[in-house]
């Protein structure tokens, strides 16, 4: 309660209009930012000293005042510390409140003005600190929109807490008006006041970690499943056994259709149970006369196990082969009660071992074959190299082109098992190594001699692999005639290049030729591809 009798009309300050004491909060709608998911606050507190200056100025000797808080508030004589934080939080979209109230107090009453309740709320991206308060004329403000908050770079989260630490402030117009001396404004608009901090607390939610979540296809395991944030007094029964108590949450195995959820109206029809344990409060689950029962402590937790294999999946689809739904472990609240937050699911899968692969080392132009062996029937498809069906335990080949260029490669596999029910492995790969291969000798065919006046020309070829592709690349042809030598070079064009053979000296010339390579064919010397004569 505020130490002044809270006069809840609507009147106003002199020469401020509630519109414009509440400008900044109708301002922050969310409209620039998507928010983010919600985390509920339970407790904590928000810490604020308003200024330090004016702290300082109020118990001066100037003004002879006091600053005395309303509990559950406490002042530690530089800030106000307001207990009791409840509300909800999102990156963009938050409101958090806090409880007590902080009178500051001066000028034997002049100045009086209480400060209550003081909330945060963002909206998109900007944030306030809105607050109830009472003026010098004993007059009481809702919902003033008291300061600007600067969030950036001032807020940590997890799971389990929001914390603000140290976030600046600005007084608004509203703010301004209400911290005045006679009509006079203290500060104005815009004005650094004190940083502002909380410390929020989560509120947990329901959630369930299974010790084991993925299968071979023939495997039968036991597993552990672990829940917390599952108070029992969030989930009150509605029908027997337990109207009126702790409905509590039921924990089960099951094959659920998409649309599954108690809380959205879905049928009983929509969720096959394969098997089924019931979490309920001590004094609640020893009076179940049948088994599957156990304990939900006090502080949401629970513990239980079941022995999982593909057996029960398959059961279960057989006895419903209409349905399409997902295999794993559900929990929903028992006894009728109704709290969305109660319905959870963890998959389960039964998952194939990754295919079994045969490389490829080979050499440029001869292709050759990839294996992949199925560990179940399915479809095998090697990227760029096309799919097959296999059996289980069979191996499919995939042809490796001739035309596949040198190198290493990775070819990426998957596998869908024809079996609906199991889930496709991981993707997996398979190496070809191709080497380079070697191609012919190159050869010279003078198509008109060269004369001591004249040059020739001629037609350089180098043959590559059958039915590969033809060789590219640097060649060049040496002609020699005794000790003198000269030499043309050439980029060959599908394996073959017409040049022009320089003016020659009478004489008998030898014809060399070598290929330097490229990407797919390997180097060759210079090797003898013939001779002519130079007559003049």
């Amino acid at each position: 309660m505020s130490p002044h009798t809270l006069v809840r009309g609507r009147r106003l300050l002199a020469g401020t209009t509630v519109a414009a004491l509440t400008a900044g909060v109708l301002a922050l709608t969310p409209a620039t930012a998507q928010a983010a998911e919600s985390q509920t606050i339970e407790d904590g507190s928000i810490s604020w000293g308003l200024k330090a200056s004016f702290r300082n100025y109020l118990t001066s000797p100037i003004a002879h005042g006091t600053i005395t808080p309303t509990a559950p508030a406490t002042d530690t004589g530089t800030q106000t510390v307001f207990p009791q934080a409840s509300g909800s939080w999102a990156a963009g979209e938050a409101s958090v409140g806090a409880k007590g109230a902080v009178r500051f107090y001066g000028h034997d009453g002049a100045l009086d003005l209480t400060i209550s309740d003081p909330r945060i709320v963002v909206a998109g991206s900007g944030a306030q600190l809105v607050v109830d308060a009472v003026d010098s004329e004993d007059v009481a403000h809702e919902d003033v929109a008291f300061a600007d908050i600067q969030l950036a770079g001032a807020v940590s989260s997890s799971p389990v807490a929001v914390t603000i630490t140290d976030a600046p402030t600005t007084i608004t117009a509203a703010g301004s008006g209400l911290l005045s001396n006679q009509g006079s404004a203290f500060y104005a608009p815009g004005t650094a006041l004190d940083p502002i901090s909380a410390q929020l607390e989560v509120a947990s939610k329901p959630a369930v970690t299974v010790s084991k979540v993925t299968f071979a296809p023939d495997e039968t395991a036991t597993v552990t499943v672990n829940g917390s944030g599952f108070d029992p007094q969030d989930v009150i029964g509605t029908r027997p056994p337990f109207a009126g108590r702790s409905g509590g949450a039921y924990v089960v195995i099951g094959y659920f259709s998409e649309t599954w959820r108690p809380s959205a109206g879905a049928p009983s029809s929509a969720r096959k149970v394969v098997q089924q344990k019931w979490a309920l409060p001590a004094g609640q689950f020893e009076d179940l006369s049948s088994g599957g029962a156990f304990e939900l402590n006090a502080d949401g937790t629970f513990e239980t196990s079941f022995e999982i294999s593909k057996a029960l999946l398959d059961t279960v689809r057989q006895a419903n082969p209409e349905m399409s739904g997902s295999f794993g472990i559900y929990t929903y609240p028992g006894s009728g009660a109704a709290n969305p937050a109660f319905e959870t699911y963890t998959p389960i899968s039964f998952v194939p071992a990754v295919p079994v692969t045969k490389s490829l080392s080979t050499a440029y132009g001869r292709g050759g074959t990839v294996g992949v062996t199925a560990p179940v029937a399915g479809t095998v498809t090697v990227a760029g190299l096309g799919s097959k069906v296999v059996a289980a335990g069979g191996t499919a080949a995939f042809a490796v082109p001739r035309t596949q260029t040198a190198g290493t490669k990775s070819y990426r596999v998957t596998f869908a098992p024809t079996d609906a029910s199991l889930t496709a492995p991981a993707a997996t790969t398979v190496t070809v190594k191709i080497a380079r291969t070697a191609a012919s000798k190159g050869k010279v065919k003078v198509t008109r001699k060269p004369t001591s006046k004249k040059k020739g020309l001629a037609v350089v070829s180098v043959k590559g692999a059958s039915g590969a592709a033809a060789p590219t690349g640097k060649v060049k042809i040496k002609l020699t005639k005794g000790k003198k030598s000269k030499y043309v070079t050439a980029n060959l064009s599908s394996g073959k290049r017409l040049v022009k053979l320089p003016k020659l000296a009478k004489g008998k010339w030898v014809v060399r030729v070598a290929y330097y390579g490229n990407a797919n064919y390997t180097p060759r010397g210079y090797v003898k591809a013939g001779s002519f004569k130079v007559a003049k």
